[in-house]
């Protein structure tokens, strides 16, 4: 685990205060409590492991196989574990006990997501289907199936109203929780590995391998943005919870925070020695953690006011006095 000092923003001069290295096994998946006090990582050996102020507090067996993704329900009483054995299981977040285990996918879940009250799991597997599950009683509520390839990931609003899944048939397509289908989007040229809602529900990002990650508008499925900077393909999002930055993580090693504002990147981080596979901004957004193939966890904290300030000295003549600005995105970087 490394934890880093970001105040200072000159890219060539962070400033390493600590290095530990827990485990050696790759981390494929990270989510922070809402307490801000503890986080989940998981990986390759089936373990998870629980952190509670930056050391590591616990960990237990969950599954024999791969853990793909792992993720605390909203109010933090569940901990929910996917894996390659085909199953989702609940944990109890106190005691570690498990509460119910789902089965009915034809191979590999990778991906989970909650609906915002907790009483729904939504997950996506290799199947080419994704399926919602009752939370009290494990009960399969709706099949979603449209996709030619594998579903790599899902996300649900925070508003409960769109489920998105993206596939290696580098598509996405947005549902409403009834199995509805709203819109199919040719989103990349490559297997599109995470998506994401912002917190405000406006926006869904998409990262691919084809190195690349789109913004798009949630209501009409239209392209806002394309960012471009990472050299090898973008493996993890994740928003601030204003929905003003989105953090990618990508398999040239390094960790971008970007704009949305403007689609500009304020800072990459860099010092880890692999490819990245999982970050998560803190709800306070004052810490990112990450997860990769090799060394550990990384532990960010970050200044991101000002960070934001710095892009804003950096655009705002631009957005002022450019005539192609439209009108409503003059007074971005204003006060």
């Amino acid at each position: 685990m490394r934890i880093w000092n970001l105040n200072n923003l000159n890219l060539n001069n962070l400033n390493l205060n600590k290095t530990i290295k827990p485990q050696n096994q790759p981390i494929y998946s990270i989510d922070f409590h809402h307490n801000n006090k503890e986080f989940i990582t998981a990986g390759w050996d089936g373990t998870v492991n629980i952190w509670k102020n930056n050391q590591q507090a616990k960990s237990f067996k969950a599954h024999q196989n791969i853990i793909s993704a792992i993720k605390f329900s909203h109010n933090g009483k569940i901990i929910a574990t996917a894996s390659a054995d085909k199953t989702v299981k609940l944990w109890n977040a106190k005691t570690h006990q498990l509460i119910l285990t789902l089965t009915g996918h034809q191979d590999r879940i990778t991906s989970i997501s909650f609906t915002p009250n907790d009483q729904i799991i939504a997950t996506g597997s290799t199947d080419k289907t994704a399926k919602l599950w009752q939370l009290n009683d494990g009960k399969l509520i709706h099949t979603f199936i449209g996709h030619n390839d594998e579903i790599t990931s899902i996300d649900i609003t925070s508003n409960n109203t769109y489920l998105a899944t993206a596939s290696a048939d580098n598509t996405i397509k947005i549902w409403h929780l009834d199995g509805t289908l709203q819109k199919t989007i040719a989103a990349h040229k490559s297997l599109i590995s995470t998506i994401t809602f912002s917190p405000n529900n406006q926006t869904l990002a998409s990262a691919s391998w084809d190195n690349s990650i789109k913004i798009w508008q949630v209501n009409n499925g239209k392209l806002i943005n394309t960012l471009t900077e990472h050299s090898d393909g973008v493996t993890s999002l994740n928003f601030t919870p204003d929905s003003q930055i989105l953090a990618s993580g990508s398999a040239d090693n390094t960790i971008k925070l970007w704009n949305l504002a403007d689609g500009t990147s304020l800072k990459t981080l860099i010092g880890y020695p692999s490819q990245i596979n999982a970050i998560a901004f803190s709800s306070d957004t004052k810490t990112l953690i990450s997860g990769g193939e090799t060394d550990g966890v990384m532990i960010w904290n970050l200044d991101l006011d000002n960070l934001i300030q710095q892009s804003c000295t950096k655009v705002k003549d631009y957005l002022e006095n450019n005539r192609d600005v439209k009108q409503n995105d003059r007074n971005l970087c204003r006060n």
